[in-house]
């Protein structure tokens, strides 16, 4: 099990104990609180292709996005 997977079982156990009774770790559980220069760190631009899109602008149309690239070599 990874250090990342230890943590999110402490965390589990911080908020459900019963669910992991079985699983020992000695690992701190994720923090609660977002650190202080993660948005700083975190951009909404991406160098060379600008700000990605979200999908949930489609959310209210009846159009399948599916298969909505094209595939290098292919028209």
């Amino acid at each position: 099990m990874s250090g990342t997977l230890f943590s999110l079982a402490a965390t589990i156990k911080r908020a459900r104990p019963e669910l992991l009774s079985a699983v020992d770790t000695n690992a701190s559980p994720i923090s609660s609180t977002m650190p202080e220069d993660f948005v700083k760190r975190n951009t909404d631009v991406i160098e060379g292709v600008g700000v990605p899109v979200t999908a949930c602008f489609m959310t209210a149309t009846n159009v399948d996005p599916t298969n909505w690239y094209v595939k290098e070599g292919t028209s």
